[in-house]
């Protein structure tokens, strides 16, 4: 089985030459004298205690290495993990490609590890790019982002990503009908269906073995994919992100708020009155769906794509469907909480970066911005990032959208290098044939909703909240689990909740906001 283990990767990395990551001089001095060598750090496919790397007679690189003249060569580095990613560059060698997140975009820029990107270069070599990107989907936003930096004009990474769906929560449609309940609308009217499907027997067994939603308390992470829209709810959908709020009229975060109060109470009154799944010791988000999918619970929540029927195959929203023909869901748009204006953020197009490690030249360049290029103006290599190849890869449903032909599991498509070498741009017909006619029902069904403007502009870092997050983050979980559960009073021990936020480096956190705010 051809796949490349944590501990292998590492054991690579070590014992790696020059050659396995960087071209030499002789390799990318000019395009005439062969193919130019490209170091691809990527997206990497993980599996199952796996990650899998593209193997080099891939068809994806085979294609673009046709197209380009290039001679693309996977970097096998998680560039998620930062112990992999410190080995690499322990080794002295920088791939010429570098996926990176907004975080260590950064830090790879602060410690000399990028090169700039000619502004004069992009709109010649990646010219769908800057039109449909950089001047289209994230126009007025696309020079805010923190690759480019305003004192100097220059840039320092691309960023890229796809339309953005807000938190989507899904009913057991069968379940609404056999308790003669509607798609709930409010709060309050989420907390009755909850007890109906806890209490009524929705699935007609005869036995008490129902609840109405499940969460996690084991991360920030796994209990805001279950309940972010309960979080708009009562006045805005994030922790940890600054807003102003338009009961005070002040920048300061959501989980200090009146709102985010009322938000523990409702869901201390779900939790006493038994419609709350008891266990809030699952792992992760994956297992809470895991009761969905065995009709444990009648209401799920989670971001956009693991809540379409096709997208995600064999995770836990289309297997509920494998495993219960008759069931069937539907979608619940925005609720609201009496006193409260439920409040959603603009997030820009914005997944991952570009960047280009600091010994690239000009002509590898050119060349990467030619693969970014390829994959957002001619279909074929679009479809090529995604799926492969129409016909021995993959193929189109009805409703237009890419399906993988048998045999293309998920090491088969971590081999081929699907989405390796990704732009994560998507719009219209690459919209549709990536996601489905059900996503683009979402996003219509979404255009009613409350969003606003990030009270710090886009692209915005905090530094004091870099220091401080995990020690705030402490506190406020702590609160919310022992307040949800009924172990501490939001009546009598607030105050003393807030007062301990605010020492773990919320006063600290809250000023710099506030001084970023009054700047702008």
């Amino acid at each position: 089985m051809r796949r490349l283990t944590v501990l292998l990767a590492i054991a690579v990395l070590v014992a790696a030459t020059p050659a396995v990551f960087a071209a030499s001089e002789a390799e990318t001095a000019t395009a005439d004298e062969g193919p130019v060598v490209v170091n691809w750090l990527g997206a990497r496919f993980v599996t199952a205690g796996a990650k899998i790397y593209p193997q080099p007679d891939s068809r994806i690189i085979q294609e673009f290495n046709k197209a380009l003249n290039i001679d693309l060569r996977p970097v096998k580095v998680d560039f998620v993990s930062a112990e992999e990613m410190n080995l690499l560059f322990a080794t002295g060698e920088i791939p010429d490609h570098i996926l990176a997140s907004q975080t260590n975009m950064l830090r790879y820029k602060d410690e000399g590890l990028l090169r700039d990107i000619p502004l004069d270069m992009v709109k010649q070599h990646a010219p769908t790019y800057w039109r449909d990107y950089a001047n289209g989907s994230v126009e007025g936003i696309w020079f805010d982002f923190p690759s480019w930096d305003k004192d100097t004009e220059t840039l320092w990474a691309l960023p890229n990503g796809g339309t953005e769906i807000k938190h989507q929560l899904v009913a057991r449609g069968d379940w609404l009908d056999a308790v003669g309940a509607s798609v709930p609308t409010t709060v309050e009217e989420f907390a009755e269906v909850a007890r109906q499907f806890t209490y009524d027997d929705p699935d007609g067994d005869g036995e008490k073995n129902t609840w109405g939603i499940a969460t996690s308390a084991t991360s920030p992470g796994s209990w805001t994919s279950s309940l972010r829209t309960f979080l708009a709810a009562f006045g805005y959908e994030h922790v940890e992100r600054p807003y102003l709020d338009p009961a005070t009229g002040e920048i300061t975060f959501f989980e200090v708020t009146e709102g985010f109060r009322d938000f523990l109470r409702w869901m201390n009154g779900m939790w006493e009155s038994g419609v709350i799944h008891p266990d809030v010791t699952l792992p992760n988000k994956q297992a809470v769906g895991t009761l969905f999918q065995d009709g444990r619970v009648g209401f799920a929540g989670d971001s956009w794509t693991w809540v379409l029927p096709t997208y995600r195959p064999g995770t836990w929203f289309p297997n509920l469907f494998e495993k219960d023909p008759d069931a069937r869901v539907e979608y619940l748009g925005q609720l609201t909480a009496a006193g409260h204006q439920p409040t959603w953020e603009l997030r820009p197009a914005l997944w991952m970066y570009h960047t280009v490690g600091k010994d690239t030249s000009d002509l590898v360049l050119e060349k990467i911005l030619g693969v970014i290029e390829l994959q957002m103006a001619d279909p074929f290599y679009h479809n090529l990032i995604w799926s492969g190849i129409e016909g021995e890869h993959f193929e189109f449903d009805d409703g237009g959208m890419r399906q993988f032909l048998p045999g293309m599991d998920l090491e088969a498509q971590g081999d081929l290098g699907v989405k390796f070498f990704l732009t994560n741009i998507r719009y219209g017909w690459m919209f549709t044939a990536s996601f489905g006619s059900e996503a683009e029902e979402m996003a219509a069904r979404q255009e009613s909703y409350d969003i606003i403007t990030p009270a710090l502009g886009h692209g915005w870092v905090l530094e004091t909240q870099n220091q401080h997050r995990a020690d705030m983050a402490r506190v406020r979980e702590e609160y919310l689990w022992k307040a949800i559960t009924g172990d501490a009073d939001t009546d009598g021990d607030w105050d003393t909740y807030v007062a301990q936020w605010m020492r773990a480096g919320g006063e600290a956190v809250l000023a710099e906001a506030r001084a970023k705010h009054a700047e702008m």
